[in-house]
């Protein structure tokens, strides 16, 4: 399956901040807007959610389980700022890093 060698790049790539849907439609072979098209009919979500829910969630362990900032933490998952970081765990999550962070460490 042409989509099994993406999905494979991402799984293996997903902290590369330099990972783009252009090259990932190029390991399937197919055009762009022709592999968003059949990865959102596959996976229900872009690949770019697909590849941010990775990271996010790779985020969230690095939060709770290591002493690392929050800036360490989004070069390490693959973001390209720690202010970007910070903007898209707050979209998805409705919580800053540094909150869920203080929020799930009193959980433990």
């Amino acid at each position: 399956n042409q989509l099994e060698a993406a999905v494979k790049i991402i799984n293996l790539n997903y902290t590369d901040p330099s990972l783009t849907v252009k090259y990932l439609a190029d390991a399937a072979n197919m055009s762009e807007g022709h592999f968003r098209r059949t990865f959102f009919a596959v996976y229900h979500t872009t690949p770019v959610k697909f590849i941010t829910s990775l990271r996010l969630n790779l985020a969230k362990q690095l939060l709770i389980s290591s002493n690392f900032g929050v800036s360490k933490i989004a070069s390490m998952c693959g973001f390209s700022s720690a202010y970007y970081f910070d903007r898209v765990f707050k979209k998805f999550l409705n919580a800053t890093p540094g909150e869920y962070k203080r929020k799930n460490f009193l959980l433990q």
